[in-house]
């Protein structure tokens, strides 16, 4: 294979860029992540990054977003199939447990990385629309079915940094138990 030249032209450069930063976080961690690591990563010229994302914290805020979408569409397919609201309350929970534990670094970027745009009402913000869905089917109104749904998402969200940064990280790599615990967790949203 020849060496790339600096002046490759790429096709999709934003996407490579972020899925090369997606290796590298979930290799490295968040602060070990730099522009120029990501350009190698990707096979192109140290400054070309820099024609999607001004900097790092761009970048970040690119990534946190595209985790965040990617685990809502993950919520998404974790509810298909199941024939109950309790059901589907129960997999979304899973699903997002499962993601926390499976790309740790990605989660912890996703809700500590600052954005601009959060919106005051998150009914389409990605994961709380497919969580406020199945919550809707429980025939909850107006500020019970605010209250459950942020109960129900504070209960997974709990317990997914409990095992990825809490006492409870010792089970972060006994996949079968964390799914165990998830599932039985999840069993008690009870709304």
């Amino acid at each position: 294979m020849s060496r790339l030249k600096p002046n490759y032209h790429h096709g999709d450069l934003r996407n490579s860029l972020l899925k090369a930063a997606i290796d590298l976080v979930e290799r490295n961690g968040i602060a070990k992540l730099s522009m120029r690591e990501v350009a190698r990563q990707a096979g192109v010229s140290p400054g070309a990054p820099y024609h999607h994302f001004k900097n790092k914290d761009a970048l970040l805020t690119a990534l946190a977003e595209v985790s965040l979408w990617t685990l809502d569409e993950l919520s998404t397919q974790a509810k298909e199939g199941c024939k109950t609201p309790q059901a589907r309350l129960e997999a979304i929970g899973v699903a997002y447990i499962r993601y926390a534990t499976d790309h740790p670094a990605l989660f912890q970027l996703m809700f500590s990385y600052a954005r601009d745009d959060v919106p005051s009402d998150l009914s389409d913000a990605p994961v709380y629309r497919v969580l406020a869905s199945v919550v809707r089917e429980f025939d909850l109104t107006g500020e019970a079915h605010i209250a459950a749904t942020m109960a129900a998402w504070s209960l997974v969200h709990g317990l997914a940094v409990l095992v990825i940064d809490g006492p409870l990280r010792h089970l972060a790599h006994q996949p079968e138990q964390v799914m165990q615990l998830a599932k039985a967790v999840t069993a008690h949203l009870r709304l």
